[in-house]
């Protein structure tokens, strides 16, 4: 791959992003949460794709910034 050549997100122009938590066990102890009896599910934002090199833009109006 060429020098400064950017990798974008694998996905172009989702409807929308669902996301399910805590969805194996080692998850929830490394949290330290209980294993939920249901799935948790939750949505995020189109815009929250990137690709592998790019930077995170957390919104000034974050209550709760998460990740690694």
């Amino acid at each position: 791959m060429p020098a400064g050549t950017r990798l974008g997100s694998c996905i172009q122009r989702p409807s929308k992003i669902i996301c399910i938590g805590l969805n194996y066990a080692d998850h929830a102890k490394e949290t330290g949460a209980a294993i939920p009896t249901e799935p948790i599910v939750f949505f995020k934002s189109t815009s929250s794709l990137v690709g592998p090199n790019d930077n995170l833009v957390i919104p000034v109006t974050a209550k709760k910034p998460t990740g690694k």
